[in-house]
């Protein structure tokens, strides 16, 4: 009675919230959803809900919900193993809670455990299998470990319950492209963009594509495109680098790639390309230093497995020359 302007405007929110909110499943989980789940190594049970009855007294949830609090300021202010270990209390304590499975399955793929992310994911979607954010989110942290195959499969489930998320399509055209399919990733970031025309992500997807088949100005004005929607997006900047070095243009691709770095210092793969093209342009020491610097960022991720070996046979080669 004392704040009803304040109430009226918080019913109008939570009336939102629960127009849109997708719950656990109150049923077993079908079979075609669970033999999904299992393809994508999902090898846990889903427990039944608790009945109402047994839940927790709001009031004895005060405690968990300052903790989560707690967890969350610690990601805010970078302290991602102290957020960690918070959020994986509060989960032990309340199993069921999606918001607390969620924020934690974030901190750990921002702490580099993508595997553990995905665990977490995965029992998201055993508990709320029409949940079309849950599988899209299981989508991206395959995509994150290169798991394309299971990447793709996840994402195809999310648009089967959310036909309108253009991220989606965007995990299935990568796929596309992963699999040697430049038609199928540019017609899946077409898609992407007739949903979402501002999308970003997609525009610097196709300059993906276009680079692969050497359709090079085509790729430099999909690279544009996504820079005019998002100035400090790094991957667009990145591309442009690389279509300076199929050009032959080292020095010039130098800068790209230094002003993807400025925005995301642990872009890998802009990190790699700067490497290459110090390398081509004659610079060898400096290329070493990147080099290194590239293997010690990307210790701990697995999609750059494959280059990371290469890297280190090229460092030996390139040491002895100096």
């Amino acid at each position: 009675s004392d704040e009803r302007r304040v109430m009226r405007a918080l019913s109008a929110e939570l009336a939102t919230l629960r127009s849109s909110a997708v719950t656990a499943s109150k049923q077993p989980v079908d079979a075609e959803t669970m033999a999904k789940l299992a393809a994508l190594g999902y090898v846990g049970g889903t427990a039944a809900p608790r009945p109402a009855s047994s839940r927790p007294d709001p009031k004895q949830m005060v405690q968990l919900f300052r903790e989560f609090e707690e967890a969350t300021w610690a990601t805010t202010a970078g302290r991602l193993d102290e957020a960690a270990a918070k959020l994986e209390d509060v989960l032990r304590r309340d199993p069921e809670n999606p918001v607390f499975r969620s924020s934690l399955a974030k901190v750990e793929r921002q702490r580099g455990h993508p595997q553990r992310a995905i665990e977490l994911y995965r029992d998201a979607v055993a508990s709320a299998p029409d949940d079309p954010q849950g599988w899209y989110n299981l989508a991206s942290a395959f995509q994150e470990i290169g798991d394309m195959k299971r990447a793709a499969e996840a994402a195809r489930e999310a648009l089967r319950r959310d036909a309108t998320n253009p991220d989606a399509h965007n995990v299935l055209g990568i796929a596309d492209l992963n699999d040697g399919n430049p038609d199928g990733a540019l017609s899946e970031f077409q898609a992407a963009i007739a949903i979402d025309p501002r999308n970003a992500r997609a525009y610097n997807n196709m300059g993906n594509v276009y680079r692969a088949v050497h359709r090079g100005a085509e790729a430099e004005e999909a690279y544009r495109k996504a820079l005019a929607l998002a100035p400090n997006y790094p991957d667009p900047l990145n591309g442009l680098g690389a279509l300076e070095i199929d050009r032959d243009r080292y020095r010039e691709a130098l800068p790209y790639f230094d002003r993807a770095l400025a925005t995301a210092p642990r872009h890998l793969e802009a990190r790699l390309n700067r490497a290459v093209a110090l390398q081509l342009a004659g610079d060898t020491a400096a290329a070493i230093a990147e080099y290194r610097m590239f293997l010690q960022q990307s210790e701990n991720v697995p999609a750059y497995a494959r280059q990371r070996n290469a890297v280190r046979s090229l460092l030996v080669r390139l040491e002895k020359s100096l």
